[in-house]
């Protein structure tokens, strides 16, 4: 997918519009090093409870370690640990 320059710079001017002033703003801890925890967070957090969602995060973690990427997380792996209240 291209993006061309002009829709760079109109995100931009949106950003800047309506984000105000980027210092002291913080950086969550996140997943730094893992992109399937980031996409099953994201997955996971439209329409569940958090406490669903750290469940779900944290038997992934435990099933699979910490650092893996995008290309990691097939759709099974979700499926085999479960959604939020338990298994």
């Amino acid at each position: 997918m291209t993006v061309s320059p002009s829709k760079i710079d109109a995100l931009v001017d949106y950003c800047d519009r309506n984000l105000g002033d980027p210092h002291p703003w913080t950086t969550p801890e996140g997943y730094p090093k893992s992109m399937a925890l980031c996409n099953g967070d994201s997955l996971y957090s439209t329409g569940s409870h958090d406490s669903s969602v750290v469940n779900v995060v944290n038997r992934y973690k435990a099933a699979h370690g910490f650092d893996d990427g995008a290309r990691a997380l097939p759709l099974r792996s979700l499926a085999e640990v479960g959604h939020g209240r338990g298994r």
